[in-house]
């Protein structure tokens, strides 16, 4: 099907990776992907087309302010925080996201950070490679020992999509689940609801799945952390500003919680010197992956396709 008068610019299509952009370009009259674009570029790459997506790449007022073109923005992604939506709604250019598409992935990438944190693999990964096992005088190495999920509280911050689907694992290992609602709307009668407090205290494991707002950045502080009474590991797949990472160190190196395992920082790319990377007293107590929990190469067809058809309910 192809959609008359239509033409997109994809202004980082590069965050995408290698998925396969044709259900997107197969719909249009003209389609232009460039893999990364500058601050300075936005407005005259996407003047004259009546369709931008962007994933990271911000549009802001005064830019929107330049595009008398601008219909429909698609936002390969689920947030817009990086999209004036009070000038869109002004200007009537739509905005349209994609939701849902990720959740597996983040969800299996949530146990990824666990385990890896949990079992020390890191550490018995170099052991065995660099020759240490073959030297040992015994079959094994407990340097590190793990204990197991099943009997364990585990705590979710912000029950969407996600965090069920968290929970319904979190389950099958053994867990009891426990919730809290950030938005103060989420009632599942499957899984406990307490306070946030409460959670800290009960907790053995605390993961974070909500979405960034005024209400949940910075949600995460050492007032909220020192409430811990079983030194849980805290797990970040939400977004880095809802946890106050100086507090983060404070709290590991207090022996409040025992581990953070985070997919997401507060600025990123974050400095080479972060102190999650630069403080030798936590940093075997950290695990960080670069803003990947999303991005299996099942949810990024599913956001291609989420794409494709938030163009076509609006021109099909």
């Amino acid at each position: 099907m192809l959609l008359k008068n239509t033409k997109a610019v994809f202004l980082d299509a590069s965050t995408l990776g290698d998925t396969d952009m044709s259900p997107i370009s197969s719909i249009l009259e003209e389609f232009i992907a460039y893999e990364r674009t500058k601050l300075d570029h936005v407005v005259d790459r996407c003047m004259g087309y009546p369709i931008v997506i962007t994933n990271k790449v911000p549009l802001n007022r005064d830019d929107l302010a330049n595009l008398p073109d601008l219909q429909l923005i698609c936002v390969a992604a689920t947030g817009v925080n990086h999209i004036d939506m009070a000038a869109c709604e002004e200007m009537k250019i739509k905005v349209k996201n994609v939701s849902g598409y990720s959740t597996d992935s983040v969800a299996q990438s949530t146990f990824n950070l666990l385990l890896h944190s949990l079992h020390n693999n890191a550490y018995y990964d170099r052991y065995t490679k660099n020759g240490d096992w073959s030297l040992s005088p015994i079959f094994t190495n407990l340097k590190f020992p793990f204990v197991e999920l099943k009997g364990k509280t585990w705590g979710i911050v912000g029950l969407g999509q996600i965090g069920e689907r968290v929970a319904e694992i979190a389950k099958a290992f053994g867990c009891h689940v426990v919730y809290t609602s950030t938005s103060g709307k989420n009632k599942n009668d499957r899984w406990e609801k307490v306070d946030l407090k409460k959670m800290m205290e009960v907790a053995d494991i605390v993961s974070i799945h909500c979405n960034l707002t005024t209400e949940t950045e910075a949600l995460i502080h050492f007032d909220v952390l020192k409430l811990a009474k079983r030194k849980p590991m805290l797990i970040n797949v939400a977004r880095g500003p809802i946890v106050v990472e100086e507090d983060i160190v404070t709290a590991l190196k207090e022996d409040y919680i025992s581990n953070y395992a985070a997919d997401v920082l507060f600025i990123e790319p974050p400095q080479r010197d972060h102190i999650f990377f630069s403080d030798n007293e936590i940093k075997n107590k950290v695990f960080i992956t670069p803003h990947i929990a999303w991005s299996s190469v099942e949810a990024r067809k599913r956001l291609v396709e989420g794409i494709r058809n938030n163009i076509l309910e609006t021109y099909g």
